[in-house]
Order: C-alpha cells, then sequence, then structure tokens
C-alpha cells in the first residue's frame, strides 16, 4: 500500500519549517517539558538492571550443572535484552544531552543505530542468544510489519512519513517495560531523543493533533499486533513465490542437447 492514497495526505509540506504541522507539534511538546531528561529515573533504573545481572550471573556459577540453567538462561536473556533498551535510548540521547530539538534526525540514520546498540549487547549474551534473539525480535516486529511503506522520493512531509509508517501497541506500564518504550512507536519516531518515561505521556496529545489533521494513527494491543505481522509475512510469501524454471528446449530448438542425454538423440538420417 502506498501512503500517498491514504486519507489525511495533502500536499507535500516542509519538514521542520516554522510553519510545517512537524513544527507546530514540536513546539508544543516542549512546552509540556516532554523533552527534558530524567536522570533520576535512568539512574535508578540502571542501578536496579546492573543489581539484577550480577544476581543472574551469581546464581549461573552457584548452579554449575543443572536443568535450573535453563531458567537462568531465560533469566539473562531478559536482563540482556533490558541492558540493549538502556543502550538504545543512550543512543538516542534519551539519557544525557542537550534538549534542543532543531531538525529531526534521518530515519535511516537512527534506525540503523537501534539495531547496532541492541545487536552489540546480544553478542555480548553467547548463553541466552538465542533467547535474547526471539525477545527482540518480538519487541520490533510489531512496530513496522505489515504498515505502509513509504519511498524516498515521495512527496510526503515528515509527521507524516513517521506516524503513516509506525504502529502503537497498546497495553499497561508492564507492557512498556517489556517492550522497552518501543511500544510508542510513533512518538519515539517522532522525537528520538525524548526520554522513554515521557513517550507514554506525549501519546495523547501527539494522537489528538494527528486526529486534528485527518493523519491516520495507527494502534493494536500486542496480540493483535503479531497476528497483522503473521498475515503480512503469509501475504508477502504468497507473493513472492519462486518463478517457474524456463523450457529451454522449448525456447530454443537448435540448442545443444544435454550431454547426460546424448544418448537418447536421434541418428542422422543418411
Amino acid at each position: 500500500m502506498r501512503a500517498a492514497g491514504r486519507a489525511g495526505m495533502p500536499p507535500a509540506l516542509p519538514a521542520t519549517g516554522p510553519g510545517s504541522d512537524y513544527a507546530q507539534l514540536s513546539r508544543m511538546v516542549k512546552r509540556a517539558g516532554l523533552l527534558r531528561r530524567r536522570p533520576v529515573y535512568y539512574g535508578l533504573k540502571i542501578g536496579l538492571n546492573l543489581v539484577l545481572l550480577a544476581a543472574g550471573w551469581t546464581a549461573f556459577a552457584v548452579l554449575g550443572h543443572s536443568w535450573w540453567q535453563m531458567l537462568v538462561a531465560v533469566f539473562l536473556a531478559v536482563m540482556f535484552t533490558q541492558t540493549g533498551f538502556i543502550g538504545h535510548d543512550a543512543g538516542h540521547r534519551q539519557i544525557s544531552g542537550s534538549q534542543k530539538h532543531g531538525r529531526p534526525d534521518r530515519p535511516d540514520s537512527w534506525q540503523s543505530a537501534d539495531w547496532a546498540q541492541l545487536r552489540l549487547v546480544g553478542l555480548q549474551a553467547q548463553p541466552p542468544s538465542c533467547l535474547f534473539g526471539v525477545y527482540l525480535g518480538s519487541s520490533f516486529a510489531p512496530n513496522h510489519k505489515g504498515m505502509p511503506v513509504i519511498g524516498k522520493n515521495e512527496k510526503v512531509d515528515f509527521l507524516r512519513r513517521q506516524v503513516l509508517t509506525s504502529r502503537n501497541i497498546r497495553g499497561s506500564v508492564l507492557t512498556d517495560l517489556a517492550l522497552g518504550g518501543l511500544n510508542y512507536q510513533i512518538e519515539h519516531h517522532l522525537f528520538p531523543s525524548m526520554p522513554r518515561p515521557n513517550l507514554r505521556h506525549a501519546q495523547a496529545p501527539v494522537r489528538a493533533f494527528c486526529a486534528q489533521r485527518s493523519i491516520p494513527y495507527s494502534q493494536t494491543g500486542l496480540l493483535a499486533s503479531y497476528g497483522q505481522v503473521l498475515r503480512h509475512l503469509h501475504t508477502t510469501g504468497q507473493t513472492a513465490g519462486p518463478e517457474p524454471a524456463a523450457d529451454t528446449a522449448a525456447a530454443d530448438p537448435d540448442a545443444a542437447p544435454d550431454p547426460g542425454h546424448a544418448g537418447d538423440s536421434l541418428p542422422p538420417v543418411r
């Protein structure tokens, strides 16, 4: 599906100009204090994360050769993913850095940074690496799979490009914890440097702003999002099926016979 055919798609607008929709939203978000750093939140989160990681490795050393290590592996996979989420926040300058929010970062650059930071943690988590991969993939997949893809050359302003191609996941504080704030993908795409705990508070004003401008805002439950992802993958797999092999004999009657079947050819007529 191409975004240009969606409802609420006016002519191209400047991405960050003083009169653009995105500039208006940015000023509103900044006035609400949603771009302020949250040092106490991150200090407590990083400290607790380190304590739990130390507890996991202690259990790993104490238990030795035991089936209980399966539970330890699950616990460490969760903690390594949570560490990856913290690294993701740091990479977007959510933890520290300037609060100035001018021209937004290029989406392709910070999406690549997401994977680089999270995969680095995964490489350090060799024992539970498979579980880490499952958890990480389950956190990322619901946000974009099955959403419209907008080409770089399509004239769509920054606000609509981010909102139309992202999907939020509805849930509680536990969902926020499990998905590392990635369930607020629309707000995160619009304001990559916004601290994670502020994303929940930014959702209501961003959604209302989009509704005022008839911009479709996608949000669904976690299980429903997995269903959408699976249907999208199924449809994509059917569309991109293997091409049938060409019949070279029919295409070129003068082609040389297959050496493996040379004996099957008829002798020349004398």
